[in-house]
């Protein structure tokens, strides 16, 4: 198994590159997983606390449930 990561900025163009690998190696059996599946649900937070949320710091992110399914 082999894990590609992709980060960069907003508008960066990871969304391209990765489609480009996905269509360049179509032959292989691959699987994508964005992370912005990944951020801590906030529905049971009020409205005030889930506007202050600040979505670029990597504490929003569950990265045990990411490492859990990648493994």
């Amino acid at each position: 198994m082999y894990v590609i990561a992709i980060a960069g900025g907003t508008a960066s163009g990871k969304t391209t590159v990765t489609n480009l690998i996905l269509n360049t190696w179509q032959e292989y059996e691959s699987v994508l997983l964005p992370m912005d599946h990944y951020y801590h649900c906030l529905g049971e937070h009020p409205p005030d606390i889930r506007a202050r949320q600040n979505f670029d710091h990597p504490a929003s992110l569950d990265h045990e449930l990411f490492i859990e399914q990648v493994t």
